[in-house]
């Protein structure tokens, strides 16, 4: 998606924004007098990937009940709707899952974002979100309707009974090394990889682990080829309240984003050049852009009279406003008394010829002589 930090095919840059005018464009583009470059070295500290929350009331049939670990509780294919669909027959207490990951009037929806920090070394550099009392929805959503939140172990009132739903999208690169999502939590975690299951941690138990390598021994399992672009998703719910664990660990699962800097000299002046005559005037003379399109050499409207440019005046930018006895925009004079054109309160003008002895007056006066 443009602007996500990512640079995926059909992208010319994608500096992590959709704002124009800072080098690649909202539509994901290199702009005029910026050149981009894709950075890999340097990944952002955090990684910020969309969730929606589900908070179901405790009276649900599917939460608060029996403990059941198993897999097989969903189909090995996710539906027409790219959500988990419930294997038959009905077990671990999975009566209504049709409700579990959608909008239905059985569950308050929050869509949020989960941040992931970095950690590890280049190139192997990993995000992670760890959280072993994860409780996104105490104090919120239907708590806030009169409904009781329920104490975990440690006696502490959470709001127990949701479901979570965090997708990503990456490029498959067959020539990179395998990504990895690896996964602890309780209850059930359900992770997809281009809409085959590929981690089930079903039923309602203790934390539990799984992990999903990407690379080519598994590309044929989920159906990749080299340089698409791919859906990952990951399900969970927490239906128990004996606790709440949720951890979450992607390696190479992002492509690199963009760099994108000023061209000095290319003639195009950007929001981060000041000036840019191209390299070959770019001199820093009078009325030249310096080397580093950062700074101008003397020029006219500076403030300072450079007469052997041939400036005749100069009252500085906002002032060389060619009001009568002032300074035209190019640094010649403005109109005045001498210039031989009567005009404002001149009552005479006859330029050079102006004098105390003519009829004119040097201050364009008629003389009373």
């Amino acid at each position: 998606m443009c602007g996500d930090g990512q640079l995926f095919p059909g992208e010319l840059c994608d500096d992590g924004n959709t704002a124009s005018d800072d080098g690649c464009s909202s539509t994901c583009t290199e702009e005029s007098g910026f050149a981009c470059m894709l950075v890999t070295t340097e990944p952002p500290p955090t990684l910020s990937l969309p969730i929606v929350y589900r908070d179901f009331r405790a009276a649900h049939s599917d939460f608060q009940e029996g403990s059941c670990s198993a897999a097989g509780l969903v189909q090995s294919m996710w539906g027409a709707d790219r959500k988990p669909v419930r294997a038959d027959p009905i077990r671990c207490f999975t009566t209504n899952f049709a409700e579990w990951y959608a909008e239905t009037d059985a569950s308050i929806t929050i869509a949020e974002s989960l941040e992931l920090t970095r950690g590890g070394t280049a190139p192997s550099f990993t995000y992670q979100f760890d959280e072993t009392r994860f409780f996104p929805l105490t104090g919120r959503s239907y708590t806030t309707m009169g409904e009781a939140q329920l104490a975990d172990g440690d006696g502490t009132l959470q709001n127990f009974h949701f479901t979570s739903e965090l997708r990503f999208w990456f490029r498959y690169d067959a020539s990179a090394p395998a990504s990895r999502l690896s996964f602890r939590g309780d209850d059930d975690v359900y992770v997809f990889i281009n809409g085959r299951l590929a981690v089930d941690l079903g039923g309602v138990h203790g934390p539990e682990s799984g992990s999903v390598d990407v690379g080519p021994a598994t590309a044929a399992t989920y159906g990749l080829v080299d340089g698409g672009i791919f859906e990952a998703a990951v399900f969970q719910a927490e239906r128990q309240t004996s606790g709440s664990n949720y951890r979450l660990t992607l390696q190479n699962f992002f492509a690199g984003r963009s760099r994108c800097d000023s061209v000095c000299g290319d003639g195009v002046v950007t929001r981060t050049e000041l000036c840019d005559d191209g390299t070959a005037l770019n001199t820093g003379g009078y009325g030249r852009c310096g080397a580093d399109c950062r700074s101008r050499g003397p020029t006219c409207g500076d403030g300072v009279v450079q007469s052997a440019d041939g400036e005749l005046c100069d009252a500085g930018l906002a002032d060389n406003d060619g009001r009568y006895g002032g300074c035209n925009p190019d640094c010649t004079n403005g109109p005045r008394c001498g210039d031989g054109v009567r005009q404002g309160a001149e009552e005479c003008d006859a330029g050079e010829a102006n004098g105390p002895m003519a009829s004119c007056t040097s201050s364009c006066t008629l003389s009373l002589i």
